[in-house]
């Protein structure tokens, strides 16, 4: 109560030091006593002039100590308001950023979860499917037929060209495969020169004239090195219903391919 009745009367000393009572007593509170001297052998005018003087001037560094404050605050809250701006300007961005950069995610874990399928059921010799893939498909979505063809006397190409031309062979027959089948039909390499080719909706009168156009297509010459252009040999096939198991469908095929590789090899 003393310290607040003080400061009026200080300020009331000086008026022309223009701050706040409230700020003033918290300041006057920080800063030291004043001494109080003895001051009997002056006038008692004198010695109220000089003590006014030293408050004044305390007041003065006071209020100079104020305005410092009063400016940092200031310019905080300039730069809260400038910042409170930017993000202002910046909202609807954000809004726009954060689901577009979560859809690229999205997209991006999709196009690796493509890659590895297609990894994981793609023959990296030829592009056909490969045999994994055979069996996870008739899981859920069974073909009408099964197409096998065997390659005649395949072992004799890697004997007398060598395994890089039997390879090369193989992926120029599986080419030619695609490009004489049904969009919807799915071609498998089963394994080493045997392939199966998955159709759907397909009708049993149209097998003869399918088996036409898969030989006519075989009968082609292939350039395997600058040296080489090899015929591609003939296949032996075997046309089977699918019906029961996978296994059981591919065991009546590969019976019909048997047949037929038989025949052939009699006629040679």
């Amino acid at each position: 109560m003393l310290q607040k009745t003080l400061s009026d009367q200080l300020q009331a000393m000086c008026p022309e030091a223009d701050i706040n009572r409230k700020d003033l007593h918290r300041e006057i509170q920080k800063e030291k006593p004043i001494e109080w001297k003895n001051t009997t052998t002056q006038p008692m005018s004198e010695v109220q002039s000089g003590e006014n003087n030293n408050h004044c001037q305390k007041i003065k560094r006071i209020n100079i100590k104020l305005n410092e404050v009063s400016k940092k605050e200031q310019q905080e809250v300039k730069s809260v308001i400038h910042n409170l701006s930017i993000l202002s300007y910046l909202n609807p961005i954000l809004l726009l950023i954060i689901p577009l950069s979560f859809a690229i995610w999205r997209t991006g874990g999709y196009i690796r979860l493509v890659r590895e399928r297609k990894n994981l059921y793609i023959d990296s010799l030829t592009g056909a499917y490969n045999r994994h893939y055979l069996y996870e498909e008739t899981k859920n979505n069974k073909p009408s037929h099964l197409i096998m063809l065997d390659l005649d006397n395949f072992k004799q190409i890697n004997d007398n060209y060598g395994h890089l031309i039997g390879d090369r062979i193989l992926v120029a027959f599986s080419r030619l495969l695609r490009h004489s089948l049904r969009s919807t039909d799915r071609i498998v390499r089963f394994g080493g020169d045997e392939f199966i080719i998955m159709l759907y909706d397909f009708k049993p009168e149209d097998a003869e004239q399918l088996i036409k156009r898969l030989r006519f297509m075989s009968r082609q010459y292939i350039k395997v090195d600058e040296h080489n252009i090899i015929l591609l040999p003939e296949f032996s096939v075997g046309l089977a219903e699918y019906s029961g198991t996978l296994e059981e469908t591919i065991s009546r095929a590969d019976a019909f391919v048997y047949q037929e590789k038989s025949v052939h090899q009699h006629n040679t």
